[in-house]
C-alpha cells in the first residue's frame, strides 16, 4: 500500500493532473455538486491506476527480468547479470535489497555475517566456511541515494597456493657449538667421542622433526635446511634444541652451548646464506647460547640464558691487533669516541687507544662531551701532562678534521644512538668498534673492523690486551695505565663480577706500567651526602617476585646515570636479592640500570625496553614515558621473561 500511495502522490504532481484540477475548479465555481463529484471520481480513478513505486528499487529491473519473458536488448543484459555464477549482493545503505541465486546458495541466511566480515576486512578479503573471497565493489547512483553492488570472487585456490608457497620457502640455519674446545678439554679423553656423538644425535633428531636436511662440515659446525612453515613453531618453542644441548651430560664439566643463525624470507639462497651468516655473527658477538633469526630487515633473539665463557687463547686478540695496526697506519688521522655520560671504562679505553695510535705516529684526538663529575679527579691528573693539551675535543671540532682517510675508533659502545656524537659516523668512511656489550639490532654496521667480546670484563681489559700486541714495547704512561685499571675496576666491581684469568693478567700488566691501585680506590670514594642519599633510596626499594629489587632514584641528583648504577650495585648486597634495577627520571628520559648475581639475565630484560649490556650488568634509556609507566612496563617484562625461563 505504501508503494501504491507513493505512486499516487507522484501522479498528483504531473501536469495532466494539475490541468484537470484547474478545470474541475472552474466547474465547482459554477456547479459545486457536479464539480465535487468529478473531483472525487478523478482522485479514485487516479489512485486505482497509479503505478506502485518501491522505496529501494534496484537500478536493474531484476524482479521483472527474473519473472517475465522479455526480448529487449536491455533485458538480455540484465539476464546475463543475474546468471553470474559467483555471489552478488546489492545494498541500499546497509540493507540488502537483492542477492542472486549463487549468493543465496552459498551464504544462505548468513549474508549479514559475510557483510560484517567484509566491513572489517583489509583489502576486501573475506573468509567464509573455509573459502576465501575477494570482494569487488561498484556504486550506482539513484534518486534514493547510492546503491552498492558487491561481487564475491572465489580465490580459495590462489590463497591455497600462496599458503603452500609461503610454507615451502627455504630457510638456512647455521649452527655452531660455540664452546666446543672448552667443553672437550673439560671432558675425559675416553668420554669425548660420546659427547660429540650425543650432540650429533640430538641435532639430527631436531632436524628430522622438522623434516630438515642437516650436514656437519666441521667438528663444531653444521648447516641445516628446512621449510619456512616449520620456523614459527621453532620460534614459539624458543628453539628448544638450545636447552637440549645444554643438558647433555657425558661427564663434561662445562655444559655445551649452541649458537644458531637463521636466515629467512630472502630472495634467493645466496641472500638467505648472507642473512644466516649475519645472524650467526650477531649470536656469537652476544655471547652465544642463543638463536638469532634474521627475516629481511627484522631480527629476533631467542635464548641467551648462560653467560659467555672466557676464551683462554689470545689468538683472536693478536689477529685483531695486527689488523687494527694496519688500519691506523693507513689513516690520515684517528678519532676516538665513546658513549654518552662516559664512565671510567669509556675514558680508560679511550686513553689506551690514544696511546696505541700515537705510538704508530698518527695525529689522535678524543671526542669528549658531557663528562660527569665522578671523572673530575682523573681528568685533572690527565691534564697535568702537557701532551694532553688539546687532545680532548668537541664533536664540532672533530668534524673539521675529517677527510676520506680518517679513522674513528668507537670504544665501550657499539650502538649509534648511545655515542657522544652519532652524526660523526655519517662523515667517516672507516669505523672500528671495540666493545664488550652484547650486539643489538641497532648496532653500528659497515665497520672496517669489529672486535666485540662479551666474555671480557670491560672495554679497558680488551684495549689493554690490544696494547700488548699492536706494537712491541709500547710506552704506556702511568696515568694511562691508571685510567685503564680504573675502567676494569668499575666494570668488575673491584674484581668481583665477570672477572676471569685474562682480567687479572690485564691488571697485572697495568700495575707493571705504573697504575696505582690506591689512587683507583680514591676515585670510587663517595661524598657523605651522596652516600646518605643512596641509603635513603635503598631504604625505599621494593622487592618484587623472583627476588628482584627495584628502586627509584630522585631526579635532582648529579650524575644521575652513575648514581643509578651505584644504587643497583648496592641493592645486590641485600640478602635474598638476585637482581636489581634502579630507575631515574632525567626529565628527557628515564634511565634504568640493571644488575644481577648471575641467575637472572638483566640484558635480555632491558633489551625489551630498548637497552642492552651484559648478562649481569645492563642499562636502558626510555624516552616519552613517565617513570611510573616505565616501572610498570619493566615489571611486565620481568614477569614474562622469568616465566619463560621457568618453563
Amino acid at each position: 500500500m505504501g508503494d501504491r500511495f507513493a505512486g499516487f502522490l507522484k501522479a498528483l504532481l504531473r501536469w495532466q493532473s494539475l490541468f484537470t484540477f484547474a478545470a474541475l475548479g472552474v466547474v465547482i465555481y459554477y456547479e459545486a455538486a457536479v464539480g465535487l463529484f468529478g473531483l472525487v471520481l478523478y482522485l479514485i480513478l487516479l489512485f486505482a491506476f497509479a503505478p506502485a513505486i518501491p522505496r529501494d528499487k534496484p537500478l536493474l529491473n531484476i524482479p521483472v527480468v527474473e519473472n517475465m519473458p522479455v526480448k529487449s536488448e536491455e533485458s538480455a543484459k540484465q539476464k546475463a547479470f543475474i546468471s553470474i555464477p559467483f555471489p552478488v549482493i546489492m545494498l541500499a545503505g546497509d540493507r540488502v535489497i537483492w542477492n542472486n541465486k549463487a549468493a543465496s546458495s552459498i551464504f544462505k541466511d548468513r549474508c549479514g555475517d559475510v557483510l560484517k566480515k567484509y566491513a572489517d576486512s583489509s583489502g576486501g578479503l573475506v573468509e567464509f566456511d573455509g573459502k576465501y573471497y575477494k570482494v569487488w565493489e561498484s556504486v550506482k547512483k539513484s534518486r534514493k541515494g547510492p546503491q552498492r553492488v558487491l561481487y564475491f570472487d572465489d580465490v580459495s585456490d590462489i590463497f591455497m597456493y600462496k599458503s603452500k608457497y609461503e610454507f615451502t620457502k627455504p630457510v638456512i640455519c647455521l649452527i655452531q657449538v660455540d664452546n666446543f674446545e672448552e667443553v672437550m678439554n673439560s671432558t675425559e679423553e675416553i668420554r669425548k667421542p660420546v659427547l660429540s656423538a650425543e650432540i650429533d644425535k640430538r641435532l639430527g633428531k631436531y632436524a628430522a622433526d622438522i623434516k630438515g636436511c642437516l650436514r656437519k662440515y666441521n667438528d663444531d659446525k653444521y648447516i641445516l635446511f628446512f621449510e619456512n612453515g616449520f620456523l614459527q613453531p621453532m620460534e614459539d618453542k624458543k628453539f628448544s634444541i638450545l636447552d637440549d644441548i645444554r643438558e647433555i651430560n657425558a661427564d663434561n664439566k662445562l655444559p655445551a652451548t649452541l649458537s644458531m643463525g637463521v636466515g629467512a624470507e630472502g630472495e634467493n639462497p645466496q641472500v638467505l646464506l648472507d642473512f644466516a651468516s649475519s645472524a650467526m655473527d650477531l649470536a656469537l658477538s652476544r655471547g652465544g647460547d642463543q638463536a638469532v633469526v634474521k627475516k629481511g630487515e627484522k631480527i629476533f633473539f631467542y635464548g641467551g640464558k648462560t653467560q659467555a665463557v672466557e676464551k683462554r687463547t689470545r689468538v683472536k686478540v693478536r689477529v685483531i691487533s695486527h689488523a687494527l695496526r694496519e688500519l691506523i697506519k693507513s689513516s690520515s688521522g684517528v678519532l676516538i669516541m665513546g658513549h654518552t655520560y662516559p664512565d671510567f671504562d669509556c675514558l680508560g679505553a679511550s686513553m689506551g687507544m690514544y696511546r696505541a695510535a700515537k705510538e704508530l705516529g698518527k695525529n689522535v684526538k678524543i671526542i669528549w662531551e658531557n663528562s660527569n663529575h665522578s671523572l673530575d679527579e682523573l681528568m685533572d691528573r690527565i691534564h697535568q701532562d702537557e701532551e694532553y693539551d688539546g687532545v680532548f675535543i668537541s664533536g664540532d671540532e672533530a668534524l673539521t678534521l675529517i677527510d676520506e682517510k680518517s679513522l674513528i675508533i668507537l670504544v665501550d659502545a657499539g650502538r649509534a644512538g648511545y655515542l657522544m656524537r652519532p652524526d660523526i659516523l655519517e662523515r667517516v668512511q672507516r669505523v672500528v668498534v671495540i666493545d664488550h656489550h652484547r650486539k643489538t639490532r641497532d648496532a653500528v654496521d659497515n665497520t672496517a673492523l669489529s672486535y666485540i667480546e662479551t666474555y671480557a670484563s670491560s672495554a679497558s681489559e680488551m684495549v689493554t690486551e690490544i696494547l700488548q700486541y699492536i706494537k712491541d714495547r709500547i710506552k704506556l704512561k702511568p696515568v694511562e695505565a691508571l685510567a685503564l685499571l680504573a675502567g676494569i675496576n668499575l666494570d668488575t666491581k673491584n674484581f668481583t663480577y665477570k672477572t676471569g684469568v685474562r682480567t687479572f693478567d690485564a691488571a697485572s700488566y697495568l700495575r707493571l706500567k705504573g697504575a696505582d691501585t690506591m689512587a683507583v680506590r680514591h676515585f670510587f670514594q663517595d661524598e657523605i651526602s651522596s652516600f646518605a642519599r643512596k641509603a635513603d633510596v635503598i631504604r625505599e626499594a621494593e622487592i618484587w617476585p623472583n627476588d628482584v629489587a627495584v628502586a627509584v632514584c630522585p631526579a635532582d641528583v648529579t650524575d644521575r646515570q652513575i648514581f643509578a648504577a651505584q644504587v643497583a650495585d648496592e641493592l645486590l648486597n641485600i640478602k635474598g636479592v638476585d637482581a636489581s634495577f634502579a630507575l631515574c627520571d632525567t626529565g628527557e628520559r628515564v634511565l634504568i640500570s640493571g644488575r644481577s648475581l648471575g641467575d637472572i639475565n638483566v640484558q635480555v630484560i632491558l633489551e625489551e625496553l630498548g637497552g642492552g649490556g651484559h648478562y649481569t650488568e645492563a642499562g636502558a634509556q626510555v624516552q616519552g614515558k613517565s617513570i611510573d609507566e616505565v616501572k610498570s612496563e619493566l615489571k611486565t617484562v620481568i614477569q614474562e621473561k622469568l616465566e619463560v625461563d621457568d618453563k
